[in-house]
């Protein structure tokens, strides 16, 4: 029956079924959403990258260490490179190999690519030659010929500024730790 009013709900066609209406408002909300979430996505991957590549850090060490022992030979890790452009190689002999070089380095190889956008923020300085460099003494599993041991600063590739030390001790221990500075810290990691 029609009396002139217009409808105010769906007709009674039988089928179901949404209006284009309710599709927009549903995109609309799911956007408002996406744009609340996305600085947390970011915040979360510059955590990562940075614990991602201090672990490299203290894995290549690990493996230099295991290998040292296995080969009973001397086995240099080296870090190569600056800010953004850097890598980690780990060499079988007393001396470095240039990890930025495809297949330079035996053992194992860290190219910049994995590790993500980590930067370098402090110059690789173990006290070797070159400075970059440490070698693992076979027979004691520790660092050959270092008085003091190193450290290197790795941080998050944005504004962000989320930071790591990596430290490794003439006793072929390694560490992981927060520097001074740095905007934002790292719940699971204690200060220097």
């Amino acid at each position: 029956m029609d009396n002139g009013t217009a409808y105010l709900s769906r007709p009674p066609s039988g089928r179901g079924g949404y209006t284009i209406i309710e599709l927009m408002v549903t995109i609309a909300i799911a956007a408002i959403f996406m744009v609340l979430a996305a600085p947390m996505f970011v915040e979360v991957r510059e955590r990562a990258v940075v614990r991602g590549a201090a672990s490299d850090l203290v894995e290549a060490v690990a493996q230099a260490k295991l290998e040292a022992a296995k080969r009973n030979d001397f086995v240099t890790v080296s870090v190569r490179g600056s800010d953004n452009a850097w890598c980690i190689g780990v060499q079988s002999g007393l001396t470095g190999c240039d990890c930025t070089a495809a297949t330079a380095c035996t053992v194992a190889q860290v190219k910049t690519n994995e590790l993500k956008g980590a930067r370098l923020l402090s110059a690789a300085d173990f006290g070797g030659t070159p400075a970059s460099d440490f070698t693992i003494d076979p027979r004691l599993s520790m660092l050959k010929g270092l008085t003091g041991g190193g450290v290197l600063v790795v941080r998050s590739p944005s504004a962000l500024d989320y930071r790591l030390q990596f430290s490794v001790t003439t006793t072929g221990q390694t560490q992981i730790c927060q520097p001074s500075g740095g905007a934002h810290k790292l719940a699971d990691y204690p200060s220097c």
